[in-house]
């Protein structure tokens, strides 16, 4: 069954699980302010890396672009601190940070994340490919 918009394939998918897709940069949302790498609703399970980010992670030269859109997955939002995971790559080079060394996540955003898997807040954002699939079943 090849039907997703991006041709992947899917098999017995479930609503929490979550999904991870490689998309062309241009399925990204469009900034003017900067290039998006990779994006993620939060409290959702659909998490979309772009195709410039792939690279510079396979060769180890970003180690929290795929962290930070999980956290997001898990229920976090964007914060300040330029040495916090969930800042974001532009403020953290405006205020002269260490892009690749801001991966600091406290014990309450840890707990924002456990918290919300435990009371099933996870996936309120569900894809629509999940609802066609579940249409055809």
């Amino acid at each position: 069954m090849n039907w997703h918009d991006y041709g992947a394939r899917y098999y017995d998918i479930k609503d929490n699980e979550p999904v991870f897709q490689i998309v062309n940069q241009d399925k990204l949302t469009k900034t003017t302010s900067s290039v998006v790498m990779a994006e993620t609703y939060r409290n959702s399970l659909d998490i979309k890396i772009g195709t410039k980010a792939v690279p510079n992670m396979l060769n180890n030269n970003d180690n929290r672009t795929f962290a930070h859109e999980l956290g997001h997955s898990g229920g976090l939002d964007h914060t300040m601190d330029v040495e916090n995971l969930m800042t974001q790559k532009f403020i953290i080079q405006k205020e002269d940070g260490d892009y690749l060394k801001a991966t600091l996540l406290n014990r309450s955003l840890i707990q924002t994340i456990r918290d919300n898997y435990i009371h099933n807040k996870l996936n309120r954002h569900i894809p629509n490919w999940i609802q066609r699939l579940k249409k055809r079943q």
